[in-house]
């Protein structure tokens, strides 16, 4: 890193005329000034299986037969396959930020979403078109399962983690997000979106309207988080699928 100090001295000289102590003077003003050049902007994200061995995946999936079929109740299941994110932000020119979102309706193939819920989810009621797409409907009021996730420092025991953003257990009430989607609106208020910047990986955001980031990991320098998903099964019938192929993170500067 580079860093450029300018600090300029001047003498100022005043002059004393007989009639007035103070009767007249010159002021002369300078500046001090420091900038600091360089820093980095970096960020990946890789996969990987949710069990002892750690092997690489291709994709994120849920074992299907945990869960319950035919039920009328919202059935929050963890994935068995979590990223590694690798993130490093060390300057503020271009206010760098990395969002991760879903692009459904861009989507190809049999998960792309032509139509939206009526309403958004619980607690992100903006939210239409995020989710797992349910194959071949199209989306609609019953083509769609949420989508969560969490950030932690530490690797989690997913058998024991309960990923519902809707839970009532106060210490992680706060850490699940919902996924959104870029055709939501605008799909980074609350900071929903956000997952790192200079600041470090966001943890959850604040009740506080708007929300606000809550921050993990200080000062971004080639940190290491671990992300964990989430899908609440619904009206779940064998014979069917759901997905999605547009699960995007995306680095951005101004």
């Amino acid at each position: 890193m580079k860093k450029t100090v300018s600090l300029l001295l001047f003498f100022g000289f005043v002059f004393l005329l007989s009639s007035s102590l103070f009767a007249a003077s010159t002021l002369i003003t300078k500046t001090a000034e420091v900038s600091f050049t360089g820093g980095e902007v970096s960020f990946s994200a890789d996969l990987f299986y949710t069990t002892a061995t750690a092997t690489s995946a291709s994709k994120i999936s849920w074992d299907a037969s945990t869960i319950t079929l035919d039920s009328p109740n919202v059935d929050w299941q963890i994935a068995n396959v979590y990223a590694v994110l690798h993130s490093t932000i060390t300057t503020v020119v271009g206010n760098a930020k990395v969002y991760m979102y879903q692009d459904n309706k861009n989507a190809v193939g049999n998960y792309v979403a032509t139509s939206s819920r009526t309403e958004g989810t619980e607690s992100l009621p903006i939210a239409k078109y995020n989710g797992l797409v349910k194959s071949g409907s199209g989306g609609g009021e019953n083509g769609y399962l949420a989508m969560s996730y969490r950030i932690s420092t530490t690797t989690l025991d997913v058998s024991t983690y309960i990923i519902d953003p809707e839970t009532t257990v106060e210490e992680i009430q706060y850490k699940n997000r919902y996924i959104t989607d870029k055709s939501d609106g605008n799909y980074e208020v609350g900071a929903y979106s956000l997952v790192s910047d200079y600041n470090g990986f966001v943890v959850n955001v604040s009740s506080a309207v708007p929300p606000t980031p809550n921050y993990i990991l200080p000062k971004n320098t080639n940190n290491t988080a671990y992300m964990y998903f989430g899908a609440g099964f619904k009206n779940i019938y064998a014979g069917t699928s759901y997905g999605t192929d547009k699960l995007i993170f995306e680095l951005v500067t101004e």
